[in-house]
Protein backbone atom coordinates (compact mmCIF):
# COMPACT_ATOMS: atom_id res chain seq x y z
CA UNK A 1 0.00 0.00 0.00
CA UNK A 2 1.11 3.50 -0.50
CA UNK A 3 -0.21 6.86 0.28
CA UNK A 4 -1.70 9.57 -2.11
CA UNK A 5 -4.55 11.21 -2.45
CA UNK A 6 -7.77 10.77 -4.15
CA UNK A 7 -11.35 11.50 -4.85
CA UNK A 8 -14.05 10.24 -3.39
CA UNK A 9 -17.65 10.72 -3.72
CA UNK A 10 -20.22 13.10 -1.36
CA UNK A 11 -23.40 13.98 -1.42
CA UNK A 12 -24.61 17.70 -0.23
CA UNK A 13 -27.44 19.87 -1.28
CA UNK A 14 -28.38 16.82 -3.40
CA UNK A 15 -25.81 17.15 -5.67
CA UNK A 16 -22.72 14.87 -5.57
CA UNK A 17 -19.12 16.31 -5.29
CA UNK A 18 -15.39 15.42 -5.08
CA UNK A 19 -13.99 15.43 -2.44
CA UNK A 20 -10.26 15.10 -2.10
CA UNK A 21 -9.13 13.15 0.70
CA UNK A 22 -5.61 11.25 2.23
CA UNK A 23 -5.86 7.17 1.35
CA UNK A 24 -3.81 4.00 1.53
CA UNK A 25 -4.59 2.83 -1.86
CA UNK A 26 -3.33 -0.62 -3.26
CA UNK A 27 -4.14 -2.76 -7.02
CA UNK A 28 -6.15 -6.03 -6.86
CA UNK A 29 -7.24 -7.68 -10.54
CA UNK A 30 -6.41 -4.68 -12.28
CA UNK A 31 -8.31 -2.54 -10.58
CA UNK A 32 -7.31 0.26 -7.44
CA UNK A 33 -8.80 0.77 -4.32
CA UNK A 34 -7.78 2.66 -1.30
CA UNK A 35 -8.87 2.83 2.60
CA UNK A 36 -9.97 6.10 3.25
CA UNK A 37 -10.33 7.20 7.21
CA UNK A 38 -8.58 7.23 10.67
CA UNK A 39 -8.74 5.48 13.97
CA UNK A 40 -11.81 8.48 15.50
CA UNK A 41 -13.87 8.16 12.24
CA UNK A 42 -13.65 4.94 11.13
CA UNK A 43 -12.27 3.66 7.49
CA UNK A 44 -13.85 2.85 4.18
CA UNK A 45 -12.72 0.78 1.41
CA UNK A 46 -13.33 2.56 -1.71
CA UNK A 47 -13.55 1.75 -5.46
CA UNK A 48 -11.02 4.42 -6.96
CA UNK A 49 -12.69 4.78 -10.57
CA UNK A 50 -16.16 5.31 -9.04
CA UNK A 51 -15.19 7.14 -5.73
CA UNK A 52 -17.88 5.41 -3.80
CA UNK A 53 -16.90 3.65 -0.64
CA UNK A 54 -17.43 -0.45 -0.95
CA UNK A 55 -17.90 -1.06 3.06
CA UNK A 56 -17.14 0.94 6.56
CA UNK A 57 -15.66 -0.61 9.36
CA UNK A 58 -14.27 0.95 12.98
CA UNK A 59 -11.58 -1.01 12.88
CA UNK A 60 -8.75 -0.67 10.59
CA UNK A 61 -7.38 -4.76 11.22
CA UNK A 62 -10.62 -5.97 10.73
CA UNK A 63 -11.11 -4.01 7.63
CA UNK A 64 -7.51 -4.78 5.95
CA UNK A 65 -9.31 -9.21 6.97
CA UNK A 66 -12.01 -8.37 5.04
CA UNK A 67 -10.76 -6.89 1.75
CA UNK A 68 -10.81 -10.08 -0.28
CA UNK A 69 -14.00 -11.03 0.64
CA UNK A 70 -15.17 -7.57 -0.36
CA UNK A 71 -13.58 -7.26 -3.62
CA UNK A 72 -14.40 -10.50 -4.86
CA UNK A 73 -18.27 -9.69 -3.62
CA UNK A 74 -17.70 -5.88 -5.62
CA UNK A 75 -16.24 -8.44 -8.90
CA UNK A 76 -19.64 -9.78 -8.66
CA UNK A 77 -21.62 -6.77 -9.17
CA UNK A 78 -23.39 -6.43 -13.00
CA UNK A 79 -21.08 -4.21 -15.05
CA UNK A 80 -23.92 -1.30 -15.39
CA UNK A 81 -23.44 -0.65 -11.69
CA UNK A 82 -19.44 0.02 -12.61
CA UNK A 83 -20.53 1.88 -15.54
CA UNK A 84 -23.26 4.13 -14.03
CA UNK A 85 -20.59 4.41 -10.99
CA UNK A 86 -18.09 5.55 -13.33
CA UNK A 87 -20.04 8.17 -14.73
CA UNK A 88 -21.41 9.91 -11.74
CA UNK A 89 -18.26 10.33 -10.52
CA UNK A 90 -17.00 11.78 -14.13
CA UNK A 91 -19.96 14.54 -13.74
CA UNK A 92 -19.53 15.46 -9.96
CA UNK A 93 -17.95 18.40 -9.51
CA UNK A 94 -14.63 19.10 -7.27
CA UNK A 95 -16.03 19.84 -3.89
CA UNK A 96 -14.09 23.28 -2.81
CA UNK A 97 -13.45 23.24 0.82
CA UNK A 98 -13.69 26.26 3.33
Amino acid sequence: MRKEKIYILVAKDHKRYKKQVNARTFSKNNEIYGIVGNCKEGYSLTHIKTGMALDFDISYKNMLARIPELITKFEKLPAYYIENGIKLFDEAEILEEV
